[in-house]
């Protein structure tokens, strides 16, 4: 008796794959309490997101401004129907009128917030700000094992800039050699130093070492595009499913979340010039319609 072997065709191994790389995804996107900021409880007149502590919660329910609110502004657009919004209020010398917000109860400003597994090492997420005053927004987020901190302390990132369109940012640890954290905390504030302005920060979807990107899109196979050769020098190639309409927006961003390069595709473009761009990490972007789609370039001499 011949005992037949049973074999996995490349296609399902492929499929395999894939289902466990989502699967990787999720896990590592899932490791920061609502980083889609997707679920909110009602606080009296106002709202506070679930995971995490607020303005609003030093605030009596009965007040009639709150901080912190609730958006349907929100990036990328086919991921998750809300962001986090943040206006402060300079009228308000007091907590009612700053804008801060961060993970875990009252303490978690400067204490381990949440719990972490691997080796995160860059925290990404998509900002727009509005300044008043001169006033700049920060958000910093640090790591932690057995308590103590770990991957060089605190990593910051602070703009004075006006942002009015959803940008990437990404904020590195500074030793990203540490061995292991077992824990984390993330702060948002929209002002960054007193007195402050009525400024506006909105803020969406955070993830640890790679941004989230149109993750429904990607799963139907739809508007995915592909970049060669990667790592790249001085030209890369691109391919684009034919969905991808010829007036979308290719953006290039570095890896501190700057856009550097700004591109509306052209029917049957497929080359971009990457040449006065520094080596480094980099982000490229297609915006084509409600899709979002984002993949790592490498540049390398």
């Amino acid at each position: 008796m011949v005992r037949k072997t049973k074999t996995t065709s490349p296609m399902k191994k492929l499929l395999i794959t894939l289902i466990m790389l989502t699967a990787m995804t999720i896990t590592a996107v899932a490791q920061i309490p609502n980083n889609r900021f997707e679920n909110w409880s009602p606080y009296g007149l106002g709202m506070t997101p679930d995971g995490w502590w607020c303005s609003n919660d030093s605030l009596s329910p009965g007040s009639t401004y709150f901080p912190v609110k609730r958006s349907s502004d929100n990036y990328p657009s086919s991921v998750g129907s809300y962001s986090l919004r943040i206006e402060s209020n300079v009228a308000l010398m007091s907590w009612a009128g700053f804008g801060s917000a961060w993970v875990g109860n009252y303490y978690g400003s400067d204490h381990p917030a949440f719990p972490v597994t691997g080796h995160p090492k860059t925290l990404y997420g998509y900002f727009k700000y509005f300044p008043t005053n001169g006033d700049s927004f920060e958000i910093y987020w640090s790591l932690f094992k057995n308590g103590q901190s770990v991957g060089g302390g605190v990593s910051m990132f602070v703009s004075w800039n006006t942002v009015t369109e959803w940008t990437l940012f990404s904020i590195t640890v500074p030793d990203t050699s540490y061995a292991e954290a077992d824990s984390a905390r993330i702060v948002i504030n929209d002002f960054n130093f007193y007195p402050f302005g009525n400024s506006v920060l909105y803020v969406d979807n955070l993830s640890f070492d790679s941004p989230v990107t149109g993750i429904a899109d990607q799963k139907d196979g739809k508007g995915i595009f592909n970049l060669f050769p990667n790592p790249a020098s001085d030209i890369i190639n691109l391919e684009f499913n034919p969905t991808i309409t010829s007036n979308s927006v290719l953006n290039i961003y570095n890896e501190t979340g700057v856009l550097v390069r700004k591109y509306t595709l052209k029917p049957n473009q497929h080359l971009i010039n990457i040449a006065e761009l520094n080596e480094g990490i980099y982000f490229v972007e297609i915006r084509s319609g409600e899709r979002n789609l984002s993949q790592k370039l490498i540049i390398r001499r």
